[in-house]
C-alpha cells in the first residue's frame, strides 16, 4: 500500500473535497446505523438531519481553529447560503451549539465563539518521511486510547450525543464509500472532546493533517471492509457510552493497531537511534 504512496499516489484516497460534511440533501436524510443509550440495536435507525450537518460542520471549523474564541459567525444569510439549508435549519444547529456552549449570541449583533478550550495547540512538524507517518501512529497509540478511557468515565450527555452523530456520519461514510477520512477523524476528535481534557482535543487537532494523511492513504481500502471498521469504531462508543474506561482503552488500541497494520502491511521501519542521530535531531530543532 506505502509502495503506491511513495509514486504519489493515495490508493482509494477520497477525492470529493474536503470538510466535515459536504452532504446534500439527499445524504443528510439516509437512515443511518442504529444506536441507543443502552448499548443495544435501536429498531428505529439515526438519521443525520440537515441540522445535525450544519451543527456539526460549524463545531469541527471551531474546533480546527478555522473559527476562534471570539470570533463572529457569519450571518444567518450567508450560513444558510453556504449550507444550502433555511432559516429554521440553521437556527436549530446554532441552538445546539449554544446549548452545548460552543457560542454564545449579543444582542443586535450575532453569534460568537465561546472560549470553550483553555490553550491553544501545539505546533508539530508536517510528515516528511513514512518514518514521520510510522511515528505519528507511535504516537496516537500512546494518546487516544487513554483518551477513549477518560471519555468512559467523564463524557456528558452532550459529549456523548456528538459522538453518536459523528459515528452516524462515520457509518454513512463506510456504506457510501464517501469522506471516509473526514469522517473518521471527526469521530476520533469527538472521542477526545468527551475525555474533558483539552491537552487531547488541541493535540488531535494540531494533528490533523497527520492523521488525515494516513486515513487518505489507507482511504477505501479500509471501507472496502466495512464489518470491520464498523464494528471496531462501534466498539468504542459503546464502551464509552456504558462507562467501560477499560474496553473504551482496548478499542481505541486495537482500531489504530488495526489502521497502522494495514498502511504498513503489518511490518514497520527500524527507528533505532544510531551515532549521530541524537545530534542531528537537535540541532535540526534548533535551526527550525
Amino acid at each position: 500500500m506505502l509502495n503506491e504512496a511513495r509514486k504519489g499516489r493515495a490508493p482509494g484516497a477520497d477525492d470529493t473535497g474536503s470538510g466535515l460534511l459536504a452532504t446534500t440533501h439527499a445524504d443528510a436524510t439516509e437512515a443511518l446505523s442504529p444506536v441507543d443509550h443502552a448499548g443495544h440495536e435501536d429498531p428505529h435507525p439515526r438519521r443525520l438531519t440537515l441540522a445535525d450537518s450544519v451543527y456539526l460542520t460549524i463545531l469541527r471549523r471551531i474546533a480546527l481553529g478555522a473559527l476562534a474564541p471570539g470570533d463572529k459567525l457569519p450571518s444567518e444569510q450567508v450560513l444558510c447560503e453556504e449550507f444550502e439549508v433555511s432559516r429554521p435549519v440553521l437556527r436549530r444547529a446554532l441552538d445546539r451549539l449554544r446549548e452545548d456552549g460552543v457560542i454564545f449570541s449579543r444582542r443586535g449583533s450575532g453569534s460568537y465563539v465561546a472560549s470553550w478550550r483553555a490553550g491553544g495547540a501545539p505546533g508539530f512538524a508536517p510528515i516528511q518521511t513514512i518514518a514521520d507517518l510510522q511515528c505519528s501512529y507511535e504516537f496516537r497509540l500512546a494518546v487516544e486510547p487513554e483518551a477513549a478511557s477518560l471519555a468512559a468515565l467523564r463524557h456528558d450527555r452532550a459529549s456523548i450525543e456528538r459522538l453518536e452523530l459523528a459515528y452516524a456520519a462515520l457509518d454513512h461514510a463506510i456504506t457510501t464509500r464517501q469522506k471516509y477520512s473526514d469522517a473518521d477523524y471527526d469521530f476520533h476528535l469527538a472521542v477526545c472532546e468527551a475525555s474533558n481534557n483539552h491537552y487531547y482535543a488541541s493535540t488531535m487537532a494540531a494533528l490533523s493533517g497527520h492523521i488525515s494523511l494516513g486515513m487518505r492513504i489507507i482511504g477505501r481500502d479500509i471501507a472496502g471492509e466495512p464489518a470491520i471498521v464498523r464494528g471496531q469504531h462501534r466498539a468504542i462508543l459503546d464502551a464509552i457510552r456504558s462507562r467501560d474506561p477499560q474496553a473504551a482503552r482496548a478499542a481505541m488500541e486495537t482500531h489504530v493497531n488495526f489502521s497502522r497494520n494495514r498502511l504498513f502491511d503489518g511490518r514497520s521501519l527500524d527507528l533505532s537511534l544510531r551515532a549521530g542521530d541524537l545530534e542531528r535531531w537537535r540541532n535540526t530543532a534548533i535551526d527550525g
